[in-house]
């Protein structure tokens, strides 16, 4: 059962802030694209974005210090970066370091920039993967800073279409990218990866088998002494692997529950979630608990009022759409969102994307599921806005940033259907914040009504409870979120 949590803004202190400038800017590459710094200099911060050619191919990555009406004080175009990937951007002391990659048929390459923050000159370019590809090779990576930044990993991973197998390893690096140590990985499976403060770097992947009735766990861990590798079957057809953390060797993940439906949109049904811990320096599976969706939560992923009598007891279309690390466990973001695809005599005329409704779950590093919260959402656009909400953990506190409609209130109503933007051209413009306490107590705050704002990236954390991120109608404007 939902717990039915009402409280108003003020149940924590303070109310949250949000300021934005006048101007939009250009309209900007999708949110993956695009990164947000501090700078010195007040009033001023660093973007990390894409120049893009007319047919949206990358010309070069840039930095650039500008304010908040997008004026620009000084900028740099870092060398060869056509058909560059910018897999992370962070800030380390006076230094901005950039982890780009690139790729053909041949090679996988990842080079490491780093450009100072006075002057935005760049300091230093060298390569951190330097992969060649035989026919038939592909390569993936992932990358992750650790949750206080102090640690940065790099993983690949190469497959071989032809033989079947992959190979794959894991780099660590201090907050400065000072290599620590590196190695091979036992399992080249990896859907998900983290990396602790500790500098154990994390993968983990599900292989269902071929009825689909049991799942394979497969996992890597590493450090500095070594590496651990395990996998265990789990009952049930999972997918969607959400690696949380990794405390005392024990790591702690949520997967889906589906029902049919493989390789069929919209036919495939989810029933449950399940967390699910392991224990790498035992080799034991400490819990996997299910979690069947309840009539009430089935409820808020269709929007509509929790007493509403529904038929069915799963739904399609659920998806994992943010996950984080906490101090105490780990949270995760289940929503129903799917595509609709208009066609004209075999071509794409126009695309809509809807969202509905949205489940908080909060796990801590024994693998207790503490609570679960709903966020009522029912969102649609026919433009391309990838994100749907944003997940932050601030002192100890959960907070999901999202687009609602303008004229939604402050109060958290978890059983009562959200409404639609009035527009059919423009998704919900408004911008609302749900926070919750470590033991469930929720509340909203609507953050901006009064113009288009509209998520064009994530949150970025400047420190202090200081939050930047691009929202707007067409064009993007920098906004400013402070939690108190």
């Amino acid at each position: 059962m939902l717990a039915l949590c009402l409280w108003a803004s003020s149940a924590f202190g303070q109310s949250i802030s949000f300021h934005s400038g006048n101007k939009s800017g250009k309209k900007l590459p999708t949110q993956k694209l695009t990164h947000m710094l501090p700078s010195d200099t007040e009033g001023q911060l660093l973007v990390v974005e894409y120049e893009l050619n007319a047919t949206g191919v990358v010309k070069g990555v840039r930095v650039r210090q500008i304010n908040e009406e997008w004026k620009e004080s000084a900028s740099v175009k870092i060398d060869d970066t056509r058909r560059n990937s910018t897999e992370q951007a962070f800030r380390t002391g006076d230094r901005i370091h950039l982890l780009l990659s690139s790729a053909d048929d041949d090679y996988y390459r990842m080079r490491h920039v780093v450009v100072s923050v006075a002057g935005l000159q760049v300091v230093s370019d060298s390569l951190l993967l330097d992969v060649k590809l035989a026919k038939g090779e592909v390569c993936y990576s992932w990358t992750a800073l650790s949750p206080e930044k102090s640690r940065v990993a790099v993983v690949h991973t190469v497959w071989n279409n032809n033989s079947k197998q992959s190979t794959a390893s894991a780099m660590l690096f201090d907050g400065d990218m000072k290599k620590q140590w590196g190695q091979p990985l036992w399992y080249g499976d990896i859907q998900q990866m983290l990396v602790t403060d500790r500098g154990e770097v994390v993968t983990a992947c599900l292989l269902s088998s071929k009825d689909h009735q049991e799942t394979l766990l497969r996992m890597n861990a590493a450090d500095a002494s070594g590496r651990k590798q395990d996998e265990v079957v789990l009952k049930g057809d999972l997918e969607q692997v959400s690696l949380l953390n990794y405390t005392g060797g024990k790591l702690l993940c949520t997967a889906l529950e589906g029902d049919g439906g493989h390789g069929l949109i919209g036919k495939r049904k989810f029933t449950a979630f399940h967390v699910c811990l392991y224990d790498m320096n035992a080799s034991t599976l400490r819990l996997d608990t299910r979690h069947a969706f309840s009539a009430e939560e089935l409820c808020v992923f269709e929007n509509v009022d929790t007493d509403t009598r529904l038929s069915s007891k799963s739904t399609n279309y659920i998806q994992r759409i943010e996950q984080e690390t906490t101090p105490g466990g780990g949270a995760v973001i289940y929503q129903r969102t799917w595509k609709e695809i208009t066609r004209q005599n075999g071509i794409d005329v126009s695309e809509t994307i809807h969202r509905k409704g949205m489940l908080l779950a909060n796990i801590d590093t024994l693998g207790n599921l503490l609570w679960v919260r709903a966020i009522m959402q029912n969102n649609q656009n026919v433009s391309k806005v990838e994100l749907s909400a944003d997940l932050v953990v601030c002192d100890g506190k959960l907070y999901v940033f999202t687009n609602e409609a303008k004229d939604e209130t402050n109060e958290y109503t978890p059983h009562l259907a959200a409404k639609r933007s009035k527009s059919l051209l423009m998704a919900n413009a408004a911008l609302a914040v749900y926070h919750f306490t470590a033991d469930g107590r929720g509340a909203k705050q609507m953050l901006a009504t009064d113009d288009k704002f509209i998520f064009h990236s994530p949150m970025f954390d400047f420190g202090g409870g200081n939050y930047y991120l691009l929202a707007g109608g067409m064009g993007p404007k920098v906004c400013h979120i402070t939690i108190p």
